[in-house]
């Protein structure tokens, strides 16, 4: 049995939740925008503090990667084909089940920094919280891991 077959048994609602998490970012920086000062957080150090700061139209590029980063995942997996009613995708079983999970995190990861960048501008905040980020690393890194634990024994 395949470990991840949840995965593949929510896979209408996985790609909904996806592609939700894959526009936050953008929808983020859109319902900000008139809030944001001129200078926003560019870079954060290994604190979660801002080490560099750049303009207010910088806060466009972490939702254009995100987008970015979910087209191609989707491309590569063959989901706009599913979607589109131009049979199954290209990929089956684990690697379709772990690319759906991991089009789920990027999204999750890049909505965290892009809101925590806009709370950081606005001076309502001043760090990225690192416990969240390793959080999401993990969330993103569990089923690949225990994939290959499973299938090690």
């Amino acid at each position: 049995m395949n470990p991840l077959s949840w995965i593949l048994a929510l896979r209408w609602l996985l790609e909904v939740v996806a592609l939700s998490a894959g526009i936050l970012p953008l929808l983020i920086v859109l319902r900000a925008w008139d809030t944001l000062p001129e200078q926003i957080p560019a870079h954060f150090g290994i604190t979660g503090r801002p080490d560099r700061w750049g303009g207010r139209w910088q806060a466009w590029l972490l939702p254009g990667v995100s987008l970015v980063v979910y087209v191609f995942l989707s491309v590569i997996s063959g989901t706009w084909a599913w979607l589109m009613g131009h049979g199954s995708p290209s990929m089956q079983g684990e690697a379709l089940a772990l690319l759906l999970w991991i089009k789920l995190m990027e999204g999750l990861v890049f909505s965290y920094i892009v809101s925590m960048t806009v709370r950081i501008a606005r001076q309502e905040a001043e760090r990225l919280n690192g416990w969240v980020i390793v959080a999401l690393i993990v969330l993103t890194g569990a089923p690949p891991t225990l994939l290959a634990i499973l299938k090690g024994h």
